[in-house]
């Protein structure tokens, strides 16, 4: 009985330090995954956006307020476009014109855009943004409606 009671309480202690060990572990990593997300996004008043079809991907998702520069490499095949705006709308939610082949922008919070890039191309605008929500769109036609819109933050 002494025998099980000794086994049963090392097995405890073991399982204990397992845990502890797991939870610094998970802790530091966590940690330190935060600190360079948070390095890079605050390190950032430029943002790289490369733009393809389908896809508007920015090197960050957040910034801080600001003064904010966007430069749009379009890596495609067709013609794209860089629109910023500020809305708390859900991704394929802004209104579209009456054809619905694109954006209202007379409907919408535009921020300023980045005008249409051939293959290739690249255009940078700096925008003066305020804390809030704001989607990234390539308001060519049917190209939002194609799901080229990302979610983007400043803090």
């Amino acid at each position: 009985m002494t025998a099980m009671k000794f086994a049963g309480r090392t097995a405890a202690a073991l399982g204990l330090l397992l845990v502890v060990g797991l939870a610094v572990g998970c802790s530091s990593d966590d940690e330190e995954a935060t600190a360079t997300t948070t390095a890079t996004a605050a390190a950032g008043t430029t943002v790289q956006v490369e733009i393809t079809e389908y896809v508007v991907k920015p090197s960050v998702l957040s910034v801080p307020h600001g003064s904010v520069t966007f430069v749009a490499k379009n890596a495609g095949t067709l013609e794209h476009e860089l629109v910023i705006v500020r809305s708390d709308a859900d991704l394929g939610a802004l209104t579209l014109v009456a054809d619905g082949s694109k954006v209202d922008e007379n409907a919408i919070d535009a921020v300023g855009e980045i005008a249409e890039l051939d293959v290739g191309a690249e255009g940078s605008e700096t925008f003066e943004l305020a804390a809030g929500r704001y989607l990234l769109i390539c308001n060519v036609e049917a190209h939002y409606t194609s799901g080229m819109v990302v979610a983007f933050t400043v803090d």
